[in-house]
């Protein structure tokens, strides 16, 4: 039988989509930031939605610290 060992693994994941919102044609794009902020819809936050341009990367790391 092989011998194993216990890891602990950190895992990130950035997640990055491009979602399209109305915002009123005199804003500027400080002002529709801060108005899409504000409003926080769904059809902006929810990946989701955007599945279609969701972009995600994944990393995985062996934590050191974690002895066993």
């Amino acid at each position: 039988m092989m011998e194993t060992r216990k890891v602990q693994v950190r895992v990130t994941r950035k997640e990055t989509w491009w979602p399209e919102f109305e915002v009123p044609a005199s804003m500027s794009d400080e002002e529709a930031e801060r108005y899409i902020n504000a409003e926080a819809p769904d059809e902006v936050y929810d990946e989701y939605n955007h599945k279609y341009t969701l972009d995600t990367d994944t990393y995985a790391e062996v934590m050191e610290h974690f002895v066993q």
